[in-house]
């Protein structure tokens, strides 16, 4: 599958269902091509699949595809207001500390 132009589905629930599944499957080896391809959907998709892929590997967090979805999901949800400039995106990520960055 070639991330840049395979079709993006519209349903959200057929991209709910397929973030669920490229997260389950992702890893430090291919986490470049999951994220390309959720990056095209809905941003709330690129968080879930970020979220649901690191909380199952942590090792996707040494990846530099992982600090663009990172970033992707700090500038979501501080675009619907979700967080302030606090340290809820530091707990949000896993951070015990500003320090730990």
């Amino acid at each position: 599958m070639n991330p840049d132009k395979h079709e993006v589905p519209t349903e959200p629930s057929v991209c709910y269902a397929l973030c669920g599944a490229l997260a389950a499957r992702s890893s430090a080896d291919n986490f470049d091509n999951v994220l390309t391809f959720v990056r095209r959907m809905s941003p709330e998709f690129t968080v879930l699949t970020v979220l649901d892929a690191t909380r199952r590997d942590p090792n996707i967090q040494d990846t530099k595809a992982f600090l663009v979805g990172r970033d992707d999901a700090a500038k979501f949800y501080l675009t619907i207001g979700g967080f302030g400039p606090t340290n809820t995106e530091d707990k949000l990520w896993g951070y015990n500390t500003q320090s730990d960055r």
